[in-house]
């Protein structure tokens, strides 16, 4: 009986360590920025857990809605490639601060039927591009 517990413990304290069978270990900073790498810029909303449950595909979909509502003032809708999300994002307001001009949205996402909804700012730099601030 001592021996199963201790062949748990063993086994336990391998797995958690990060080694592979190999012997090699993993990087944890390879993985961070790999997981991170296609959320940067997008907001919080979708780098929240509404964004989380999307495939990066799918996110990518909902990320250029918020920039096609910006630029055209309209409602923006998408649809997932991989799942039945579906969403849209519609423009609150503007405003129009010394250096560049910004926008509040509403995204509102549709994960199996329930909606989650997120606002969100916008604001279009000096070359012209829209840049999520949040």
């Amino acid at each position: 009986m001592k021996l199963k517990y201790a062949f748990i413990l063993c086994s336990a304290v391998i797995f958690l360590s990060g080694c592979n069978t190999a012997g090699s270990t993993i990087e944890p900073a390879a993985i961070t920025a790999e997981a991170v790498a296609p959320k940067r810029g997008i907001g919080s909303f979708l780098s929240g857990p509404a964004g989380e449950s999307l495939a990066d595909t799918d996110r990518q979909l909902a990320y250029n809605a918020q920039i096609k509502a910006a630029d055209s003032g309209k409602r923006s809708q998408w649809r997932a490639q991989k799942s039945d999300a579906y969403g849209y994002v519609e423009v609150l307001g503007e405003r129009v601060p010394s250096q560049s001009k910004c926008k509040t949205y509403q995204h509102i996402i549709y994960i199996k039927g329930r909606s989650q909804r997120g606002n969100g700012e916008i604001c279009q730099s000096d070359t012209g591009n829209w840049e999520v601030i949040n």
